[in-house]
């Protein structure tokens, strides 16, 4: 059993929220607060900020193309960030087709990337470490030529991400707005022009060649359409942190483009439109083909599309109706939520985790439990479980199997065998944590023991955060 007991360890980022959102947010958090009380879990849900891509419908990545490992020697970044980089889909998830597509690029060894989804398909050259599926209402198949790993297969229901009976994450909330209607409040950039724009509504955002559009403050700009037919070198510039583009009908981006090259934090795109021609104005490729009862059924032009081949940097892209075109030989460092995301050519582009932190934290409290334990043969201690990071975990308690006051009221120095801080543990993943030293050093003895963890202290409230007593075994220390 897991006894865990959240308090507050909240992190919440208000993106551009107007009062009246904050204060829905506000009580929900409160609600969340009285929720809290101690309860038996297995394990934390899947996070949203665990996954680079997450679609209600299709997540089609044929290939070539690859996802980089945080874990793996392959991320730029050091020390790694303490997030994973899943690729999830509330219906079908097909890795392979049309070239070798690594997910993660290591694969098939183990690390911090699966592909999670209901129906799960590996084809021609995939290349995949971790599969997650639902065995009772979806499927998993296997089938081509070429194919490498996975090396581990798990279900919906039993797995070592986000325990048992855990389905994938809600999306982050979606505004409601409304561009303009008034062809006055077009904004069209001839070629090699610059215009410089302040927040606002606008209709439609039209760029010629090699045309240059700053978005020169923090807020929200609003358009009907955003049309880069021209492959070119052209600029959407942000001159500021903190823009939101929200577009009403489908966004257009024509291949060699520039977006956000200054690589400002807080850029993020909101379409709402459907995958529709809109009378021929839409000139993007072909979204996914939709079944009879997924709106719109059939196959049109996508919703959202990136030709690729330029820069491309914005913290997430959301489109909740329709698909994500993406294409490209590039790296690409963002977050994609929508119905659907689609490699529509066979050029290979990479995705990794955002580097920056996620733009947003669904509302809510951020959990570290303990799900197993190995007593390394050095005398160390691995530990496996959810959330390890410096902003969960303050201290690794190990107490007596009858010491019960731990149970009632836990906080650091509760254990009555042995405290160790956070400056002992070594946190090499979200899911793994090892002490740094034999446990003999910290002065545990012979005997059986539970271990728990306690989570900073509010630096707002001055109490503790939390803890999570992992007591479904026994750590056994013999003589």
């Amino acid at each position: 059993m897991v006894t865990n007991r959240c308090l507050g360890r909240f992190k919440v980022k208000w993106l551009l929220a107007s009062p009246v959102m904050a204060l829905a947010i506000g009580l929900l958090i409160m609600s969340m607060i009285a929720m809290a009380a101690p309860r038996a879990v297995s394990a934390a849900d899947f996070r949203i900020e665990d996954f680079i891509v997450l679609v209600d419908d299709q997540l089609l990545f044929t290939g070539p193309g690859s996802v980089l490992s945080n874990k793996g020697g392959d991320w730029p970044l050091s020390p790694p960030i303490h997030r994973r980089s899943d690729l999830g889909s509330r219906n079908i998830l097909q890795i392979g087709g049309s070239g070798s597509t690594y997910v993660p690029v290591e694969a098939s060894a183990l690390t911090d990337v699966a592909v999670i989804g209901r129906n799960v398909r590996l084809r021609n050259f995939a290349k995949v470490s971790h599969v997650i599926y639902d065995d009772v209402a979806g499927s998993y198949s296997k089938s081509g030529t070429s194919i490498v790993g996975p090396s581990l297969v798990e279900t919906f229901a039993i797995n070592s991400i986000a325990g048992t009976d855990s389905d994938l994450p809600a999306f982050p909330a979606f505004p409601t707005f409304t561009a303009s209607a008034n062809p006055l409040d077009d904004v069209v950039v001839a070629a090699s022009a610059t215009v410089n724009l302040a927040p606002g509504i606008y209709r439609d955002l039209r760029v010629g060649l090699k045309g240059i559009v700053n978005f020169t403050e923090s807020g929200i700009y609003t358009f009907r359409r955003i049309i880069i037919n021209q492959n070119s070198n052209y600029s959407l510039n942000m001159l500021a942190n903190d823009i939101e583009i929200r577009v009403q009908d489908f966004v257009a981006l024509g291949e060699y483009g520039r977006i956000n090259p200054s690589a400002a934090t807080g850029v993020v795109f909101y379409v709402a439109g459907l995958d529709d021609s809109y009378a021929g104005a839409n000139g993007n490729a072909l979204g996914v083909n939709r079944v009879a009862g997924r709106l719109p059924a059939g196959q049109f032009p996508a919703a959202f599309q990136y030709r690729g081949d330029g820069i491309f940097n914005a913290c997430f892209v959301f489109v909740p109706n329709g698909t994500i075109n993406l294409k490209g030989a590039q790296t690409f460092d963002t977050q994609w939520f929508g119905d659907s995301f689609k490699q529509f050519q066979a050029k290979g582009f990479t995705l990794q985790q955002i580097i920056e932190p996620p733009c947003f934290e669904v509302p809510g409290i951020e959990c570290a439990c303990i799900s197993n334990f190995k007593l390394l043969s050095d005398g160390r201690l691995r530990l496996n479980g959810v959330n390890f990071s410096e902003d969960t975990v303050f201290t690794l308690e190990i107490f007596s199997q009858g010491y019960n006051t731990a149970l009632s009221s836990f906080t650091a120095g509760a254990g009555d065998e042995a405290t160790v801080p956070i400056s002992e543990l070594i946190i090499t993943a979200s899911d793994t944590m090892t002490t740094k030293q034999p446990l003999s050093n910290y002065g545990v003895s012979a005997g059986n023991f539970f271990m728990g963890i306690v989570y900073p202290v509010d630096p707002q409230t001055g109490n503790t955060g939390g803890y999570c007593i992992f007591t479904d075994k026994a750590l056994v220390i013999l003589p």
